[in-house]
Formats: structure tokens, sequence, C-alpha cells
């Protein structure tokens, strides 16, 4: 419907929106709850997608505590 268009005019349109649906979790867990200086702990980061669509470019990036020293990772 333009400006010139008569007000009584009914224009109609259909438009189809597809979307990309994810539905991400993230769950942390650790083999200790109590750990001294120099012993090692082990973090398990677990993602996954619930949702209908491929969730691609996805990075977790954990920020580690103050005292924490990364280790190693797999994969």
């Amino acid at each position: 419907l333009g400006p010139d268009d008569p007000p009584d005019q009914d224009d109609e349109a259909t438009v189809d929106l597809t979307g990309i649906l994810i539905d991400l979790d993230l769950d942390i867990a650790a083999d200790a709850t109590v750990v001294g200086v120099g012993e090692t702990v082990t973090f398990t980061v677990t993602v996954g997608n619930d949702g209908p669509s491929d969730a691609t470019g996805v990075a977790v990036i954990p920020e580690l505590p103050a005292g924490v020293t990364y280790v190693s990772s797999n994969p």
C-alpha cells in the first residue's frame, strides 16, 4: 500500500521467515571440590544443542579462577 493508493485498498503480502533455532546448554563439572596447592583438578566441559538446527561456530572459553593454571585439554 503506497501513499497514492486509495485508503480502501486491501493489499496483502505473505512472508515466510526461516530462522536458525538452537538451544545450547553448558555443563562444567570438577572431579574434586577441595584441592590443595600443587594438586590437579580436572574440569569436564560439555556443550549440547537441544534445538532443531545445527549450532555452528560455537566456542567455549572458560575463565580460570585466580591461582589456577591451565595444563592441557582433550581434544
